[in-house]
């Protein structure tokens, strides 16, 4: 893919708290929110007699006006009770005996409000409000549906999104100056516009041209005196293959890919050391030079850890993501202020991949639907979900098998140097143990065959939470991997601690062909991939020709 994309652009160069439980699902949350006019009883009835019960006892900790959002939980908004908090969900509408809400509030698990019990009254208001289907009257900032205001159909006439059909040659005045088809199409946009071509460059233009254009590098003198005096229909072409072919290709491509996968030799001062980053760099370069079919080079990037045909030889690959940006996390801060940066590391993760593979910004749409494409706010945490079921973890280039006796190795040689560190800080200084723990180590790793082996940057299927480490604020936050993926809720107006519908994992709705199907397998990342290059391969691959 990357040969033949590049033999286009050389045609043309001779010529021009307990919150910790498990999240909703998106059909387990029955709507609270119903037609306003067949519910207007109801919602009457809310206002009356369960708002200010919520408003007196609760909004203290879980609303819009809680200095610290408590348990990642709005109670002030029907997202708030669809979507739950650290805990979950909280609500089963017309069903009080299922609802934490309702246990929480009757002080069996837990108990809330923490300063007291409700009074028995206020309990059963409260249990028949969620009988009769909790409705809670809809709130003037809910996050917009994008099927109300994103006319979809007509955003997939754009011409960016139609898919690639092969066009027919256009009528040129010249037919014999044309060398390949890209050529007919240059040649009739000049004969509109009045213009004619330049004339031929000469050989030793044409293969400096050449040259800069596939390596970056100007031709040898020998290379330059060879060209210049073959005389032969084949020089040109045969010149290309040895360009296309030589490792300097790769290196120069690759390089300009890495721009794009935000690259970076090393990581913050603050982050433990990226020492293998540049196994990605060097995987990009030999996949250019390998000319990788651009469709793997996408799966792979994304997903190859879940793809059938691949190895731990394969893993820097996934360097595209986990060489991400990564900020720091206070863990003492409370955990609504640690979920405000987990969101801004996945809205990153969005950005990257549908900037890099789509020419889109996705990210845009995290906060409301994007002003200008037909990109909703559910498409944007549809896809971030994916990246919040993914957890960034280095792993071995050699099998879990052959690893596991450098695991247990490098175990105890962390623990002996712990010993080390805390000898050194003694007075007087017991040199003679520390030199008796460091022989150990030498002779730990020794003894270990690949011991030395390089840890790919690379990914595991685990989602990540941000939970209280107590029960107050104050008590900071734990960071918590469990296994398997992760709907989000919405973000209403990009926050994370006022949480809207859950969105299940899922592509884009311009370039679906319908409503787009929720991911399944796993986090959804190989799935992602095969949507980039299937649903959406028109936009993906006019961005990657316009990129070239």
């Amino acid at each position: 893919m990357f040969v033949r994309l590049t033999l286009l652009m050389v045609s043309l160069i001779g010529c021009v708290t307990r919150l910790g439980a498990s999240e909703p699902q998106a059909d387990d949350v029955a709507p609270l929110v119903g037609d306003e006019q067949s519910l207007a009883g109801e919602f009457e009835y809310f206002e009356r007699k369960i708002r200010p019960l919520l408003s007196e006892h609760c909004f203290e900790c879980h609303s819009d006006r809680a200095k610290t959002l408590h348990g990642g939980l709005r109670l002030d908004s029907a997202e708030g009770f669809e979507s739950g908090g650290d805990s979950g969900q909280l609500l089963v509408a017309g069903k009080p005996e299922e609802s934490l809400f309702i246990g929480a509030i009757h002080y069996e698990e837990m108990e809330m409000p923490p300063k007291g019990r409700l009074a028995e009254a206020d309990i059963a208001e409260l249990t028949e409000w969620v009988r009769r289907g909790a409705h809670f009257p809809p709130a003037a900032d809910q996050v917009p549906h994008a099927n109300n205001t994103i006319d979809f159909e007509a955003g997939r006439q754009f011409w960016s999104f139609q898919p690639v059909h092969e066009q027919p040659l256009p009528q040129v005045a010249d037919a014999n100056w044309p060398r390949t088809r890209v050529d007919s199409f240059i040649m009739a946009a000049m004969q509109r516009e009045g213009l004619t071509p330049a004339p031929r460059a000469d050989r030793a233009t044409l293969l400096r041209r050449l040259s800069f254009a596939l390596t970056g590098l100007p031709p040898t003198p020998e290379r330059l005196a060879a060209f210049v005096n073959d005389d032969s229909a084949e020089a040109y072409d045969q010149l290309v293959d040895e360009l296309l072919e030589s490792p300097q290709y790769g290196e120069k491509w690759g390089r300009w890919w890495l721009d794009l996968a935000r690259y970076t030799d090393r990581t913050a001062s603050w982050l433990p050391q990226t020492s293998q980053a540049h196994l990605y760099r060097d995987w990009v370069v030999n996949a250019f030079n390998d000319d990788m079919p651009y469709a793997e080079f996408i799966h792979r990037q994304l997903a190859t850890d879940l793809m059938p045909q691949t190895g731990a030889e394969d893993l820097p690959a996934l360097g595209f993501l986990s060489l991400s940006p990564a900020y720091w996390k206070e863990l003492k801060l409370p955990s609504e202020l640690i979920k405000v940066i987990v969101a801004d590391e996945w809205e990153e993760r969005v950005d990257a991949v549908s900037r890099t593979f789509l020419g889109l910004t996705v990210a845009c749409a995290r906060c409301h639907d994007h002003k200008f494409d037909p990109i909703s706010a559910d498409d944007y945490y549809g896809l971030a979900g994916i990246f919040a079921s993914t957890r960034h973890l280095e792993r071995p280039l050699i099998s879990d098998e052959a690893y596991e006796p450098v695991r247990v190795a490098k175990e105890q040689v962390a623990k002996l140097e712990e010993q080390v560190a805390k000898l050194k800080k003694q007075k007087p200084l017991p040199q003679d143990q520390i030199d008796e723990l460091a022989a150990t180590i030498e002779d730990i790793k020794a003894s270990t065959p690949l011991y030395d082996t390089p840890l790919a940057n690379a990914l595991v299927e685990e989602s990540m939470y941000v939970v209280r480490a107590g029960e107050k604020p104050e008590q900071g936050t734990r960071l918590e991997y469990r296994p398997g993926p992760r709907d989000l809720p919405s973000f209403i107006r990009g926050n994370p601690n006022r949480p809207g519908p859950i969105i299940p994992r899922r592509f884009l709705t311009v370039l679906s062909a319908d409503q787009p199907e929720p991911y399944e397998n796993g986090s959804g990342r190989l799935e992602l991939a095969q949507s980039i290059t299937t649903e959406a391969q028109g936009l993906t691959a006019r961005v990657l020709v316009n990129r070239v």
